[in-house]
């Protein structure tokens, strides 16, 4: 191997170059992301995991989608991009037996936030597996730069010996005039600018109702004749800004509207997409054919997976067995909608690509996407629709807030959000929307641990709850009972608890839904807070053993309905659970075991109040065995991670730990007096708890 780029690599080196690699090996696994283009709801990390798991014929082993209750008491919160990220990546390396890289190409044309989350993988030695090409075709992003020289990688600044990326058209002269070229290639030119600077060629075919091939011909005599066109090969292609900002200049406002609005609906998602009667003889151009292209966001792909022998679409616009659905892309929908002047339908739209963003734990970007979703507020007319849109807003930011805790932000800051969005929904607004405002406060709540708190939450559910009955809406009413229980184990009432889960049970097992995920969700919530029970209640006397062995059998139950789930999260809670109740019976060696597997788990995964409360439980089991030391750097270390999230009630039950372990004796004084001082810094900031009458929390 003479190439320097492709050695670097083959040593498992990161490398960031000007310009394009040269080929790689014939025998190498190698898949490119472009950063450039149109911002999409799934960005360039999440469009590389995507591609990244398919070329090893890997499935998703993400966390279920959240029911309608929100499931905050399992930890079922999305994993961060970034984690998500590197487990794809780490899996390819596991599963596949060729040498395999990642090119993520324009990299310095990626969004803020995608560099951001690059840099935060950089920057962890030893979390990443697969090397990464980081291909720069202007100028280094520094910050960029300097991880990947942390990282171990090279900074390649000469631009490679690289062939030119294929099927790029040498740009035009400046003087390049659009009134020049043919009627055709203006229309096809003024629609290519309506959809951005960078476009995929087919997305232009849909708009315009043309096939495919006749959109391509056109542009290719528009190149001819100067246009400053530069194609990537792959069904991409690009314009100065410059030439943009005129076509859409001279194309009429009405028309503009026109095309924003059926770009925003098919974006969005809203019709099944489907191959053309015939893509290469094409429809009458008088004649709009809405179903020209297949999904736009493959449309990358759509010229490789010809040449890859994929079936084509059959004669009579039947498409090819096994062809994807279409999936929204809610957030060019929203830009789309905005350029349309539709604004209350782009604020939806740009929440609803907010929320998809938190889902994946992609929490930059989902920022952001909330950041320009404000402004718009102002000119939504209805007072009502206002209002709605001003809760839904705050509570975005409130999911963001919690998904952010140990980042920039914390429970507190999530709560306040949550609650202006109660302040502004109205009084009638739908029960379901109050009934997830009420689910994710009370979340935040019990992560936060508060006993004001707490109670409001429970107030809240208990209203929403009664409202859902009246409307009719019984097992939307039941998704609330787990959250009320969860919150009743926290303000210390196990036996109105356990109330609550055996009429939360009795339901979800009655379901004609039994097999619906969110139903198995329900009943692994109800089994998982029974088998904490003991935690949260002193075991009659000579009961002990027994008690214990249900608490197991519940945890258990809740453990295989997750594993089929495939629950990660929850998974790692259920199995903190298990420690804590081995610790409860006095076996450290499992409780030990038990708890290295969930710590190293909820570290990859990114679980940051998961791990502050294992890594407390692990402080605990190490006092009890005697190895003082360790137990209060692992103390100290949940202190931290308490502090970064906000977590108040963590904080209590840290205190706890800290007495305890002061009493016990053999810690060195050095060691008590690091853990004393920060966890006095950490009460300082966040105030100190009042813990209910538990066993832990």
């Amino acid at each position: 191997m003479n190439d320097p780029v492709w050695e670097h690599v083959s040593g498992g080196r990161h490398v960031l170059l000007l310009g394009p690699p040269p080929p790689p090996p014939p025998q190498w696994l190698v898949v490119t992301v472009r950063c450039d283009g149109p911002r999409t709801t799934a960005g360039p990390l999440e469009l590389a995991r995507g591609r990244l798991l398919d070329a090893v014929g890997l499935g998703e082993v993400d966390e279920p989608a959240p029911s309608a209750g929100s499931r905050p008491f399992l930890g079922v919160q999305p994993i961060p991009i970034e984690a998500r990220f590197v487990d794809a990546c780490n899996r390819v390396v596991g599963a596949s037996v060729r040498p395999s890289a990642l090119v993520l190409d324009a990299v310095d044309k990626a969004d803020e936030d995608t560099l951001e989350s690059l840099v935060e993988i950089l920057a962890r030695p030893l979390w990443l597996s697969l090397p990464l090409v980081l291909v720069v075709r202007d100028a280094f992003p520094t910050a960029l730069e300097e991880a990947v020289r942390v990282s171990g990688g090279v900074v390649l600044r000469e631009a490679a010996p690289a062939v030119p990326d294929a099927g790029v058209a040498v740009p035009a002269p400046r003087g390049w005039d659009p009134s020049a070229a043919s009627a055709e290639a203006r229309r096809i030119l003024r629609a290519a600018a309506a959809i951005g600077s960078v476009f995929e060629v087919e997305l232009v075919a849909v708009l315009l109702g043309r096939p495919l091939v006749r959109v391509l011909e056109t542009l290719q005599e528009a190149a001819d004749d100067g246009a400053p066109l530069s194609d990537d090969g792959a069904g991409r292609m690009a314009l100065p800004e410059v030439v943009v900002t005129a076509l859409r200049a001279s194309t009429l406002p009405s028309l503009s509207s026109a095309w924003n609005e059926r770009l925003a609906e098919y974006l969005a998602g809203r019709k099944r997409a489907a191959p053309a009667p015939d893509r290469f003889a094409g429809t009458p151009a008088s004649e709009p054919d809405e179903t020209a292209v297949a999904e736009p966001e493959r449309a990358e792909h759509a010229t490789a997976t010809k040449r890859d022998g994929a079936a084509e679409p059959a004669a009579g616009g039947e498409a090819p067995r096994g062809a994807p659905e279409r999936v929204g892309d809610p957030l060019r929908a929203a830009a789309h909608l905005r350029e349309a002047g539709r604004i209350e339908e782009a604020v939806d739209a740009y929440l609803d690509a907010a929320e998809s963003l938190a889902e994946g734990g992609d929490v930059r970007r989902a920022r952001r996407v909330v950041a320009e979703a404000g402004p718009l507020l102002e000119a939504v007319a209805s007072a009502r629709r206002g209002q709605v849109l001003r809760a839904r807003l705050a509570m975005t930011l409130g999911r963001l807030h919690w998904l952010g805790a140990g980042d920039t932000s914390d429970l507190h800051e999530a709560l306040e959000a949550l609650e202006r969005a109660h302040e502004a929904l109205p009084d009638d607004a739908p029960a379901p929307l109050r009934a997830r405002l009420a689910s994710l406060n009370a979340g935040v709540a019990y992560d936060l641990g508060d006993q004001a708190s707490l109670q409001r939450a429970l107030d809240q559910l208990s209203a929403v709850s009664r409202a859902l009955l009246a409307a009719g809406e019984a097992l939307s009413a039941a998704h609330l009972l787990n959250d009320m229980a969860a919150l009743e184990l926290r303000l210390g009432d196990p036996v109105q608890a356990v109330h609550l889960l055996m009429r939360s049970r009795r339901i979800f097992e009655r379901s004609a839904d039994s097999a619906d995920p969110s139903v198995q969700a329900e009943l692994a919530v109800t089994e998982h807070l029974m088998a904490r029970l003991p935690l949260h209640a002193p075991l009659r006397p000579g009961h002990e053993t027994e008690a214990l062995e249900l608490a197991r059998e519940h945890a258990h139950s809740a453990e295989a309905r997750l594993a089929r789930l495939g629950a990660g999260r929850a998974l790692a809670r259920v199995h903190e659970t298990l420690a804590r109740l081995d610790l409860l019976a006095g076996d450290l060696d499992g409780a030990a075991g038990r708890l290295r597997e969930v710590i190293e788990t909820q570290r990859r995964l990114g679980d940051v109040v998961g791990l502050a409360r294992s890594a407390a439980a692990y402080s605990e089991l190490l006092a009890r065995a005697g190895r003082a030391d360790e137990a209060a750097r692992a103390l100290t270390e949940s202190i931290a991670l308490n502090r970064e999230v906000g977590s108040r009630i963590g904080l209590g039950y840290n205190r706890r730990a800290f007495e305890a372990l002061s009493q016990a004796g053999g810690t060195p004084a050095p060691e008590l007096q690091v853990v004393a001082r920060e966890l006095e810094a950490a009460e300082a900031r966040l105030g100190r708890a009042v813990l209910p009458p538990t066993v832990e929390g």
